[in-house]
């Protein structure tokens, strides 16, 4: 189908967003939160469509900021407009909500679309929720994030509602995820873990070569949170090659740990850091 370009000074946060008039969507087969395919020229995009009965006229299509930005349109332009099935994603999201184990692949899908802004905030939540109920195994922590480092350079801040708590006394080089903190103090670390709570989710991230104790950093978070009588899953990475490294994280507080260089750099001391964390957690 193609319609006339309407752009509108719309910004809703990184989202690609349209809206079509309902006799339109109809036509198509399409209904509010479906997903349409838009071409113009050589370019294509995925986008969320949203229907009106007066607000668009039959025959239109209102483009919001990103939608503009990306083909820059000026107004009047015929766009083509296909429905767009069911994302792969979504599906992979609907896995992890009924308790499903996501493979790397899946995990990666997922996060690729949240980097296209192909994701919904209302499915980003979902998947979200699914990664707090149904919570993280080892390996799905460590694709997760193996996923995330590979789309980095693409990942906005704040796309992903995650609160990150870097354990550091140096200037740490991460990209942020909602907010990141430099935390050398314990009663700090409590302080801004507390923001987590809505989460229900809090990353930690201990960087190597400080004098933290981290340990006792750790600890103080999940005690805080004990006493509160909050389940919040606190997942940390950072320096973890060993076993005994993460033994020591998981009785300090960690629900989930991630591994990062030493899956690389050394199979077999891999293999003992997940057997190490899978022993912990059957209670050995």
């Amino acid at each position: 189908m193609k319609l006339i370009a309407r752009p509108i000074d719309l910004e809703v946060g990184g989202k690609n967003i349209v809206i079509m008039n309902k006799e339109d969507m109809e036509s198509l087969g399409l209904h509010s939160l479906d997903r349409v395919k838009i071409k113009y020229e050589d370019k294509e995009l995925t986008a969320i469509v949203d229907e009106t009965a007066k607000f668009t006229l039959k025959g239109e299509i209102v483009t919001n900021e990103d939608v503009t930005n990306f083909f820059s349109l000026k107004g009047g332009e015929h766009l083509e407009v296909l429905p767009e099935k069911e994302l792969e994603s979504i599906i992979f999201i609907k896995q992890k909500l009924s308790g499903a184990r996501l493979e790397y692949p899946k995990i990666k899908k997922i996060v690729e679309d949240i980097v296209k802004k192909k994701i919904s905030s209302i499915e980003l939540t979902a998947f979200v929720t699914a990664l707090y109920t149904r919570g993280l195994t080892i390996d799905e922590a460590a694709n997760l994030s193996k996923a995330m480092v590979e789309t980095g350079k693409k990942i906005p801040n704040k796309i992903v509602e995650l609160p990150y708590l870097v354990l550091s006394d140096k200037k740490a080089t991460v990209r942020k995820v909602v907010e990141m903190y430099d935390i050398s103090d314990p009663n700090l670390a409590v302080g801004y873990a507390q923001e987590a709570i809505p989460y229900g989710l809090l990353y930690i991230e201990g960087t190597g070569g400080t004098t933290v104790d981290l340990y006792e950093c750790l600890k103080a978070i999940k005690r805080h949170y004990n006493i509160q009588g909050k389940n919040i899953q606190i997942i940390y990475g950072g320096g973890i090659s060993d076993g005994d490294t993460a033994r020591r994280v998981m009785e300090a507080g960690a629900s989930t740990i991630v591994v990062g260089n030493i899956l690389y750099e050394d199979k077999e001391k891999y293999s003992e850091t997940i057997e190490a964390a899978k022993d912990f957690k059957r209670g050995r």
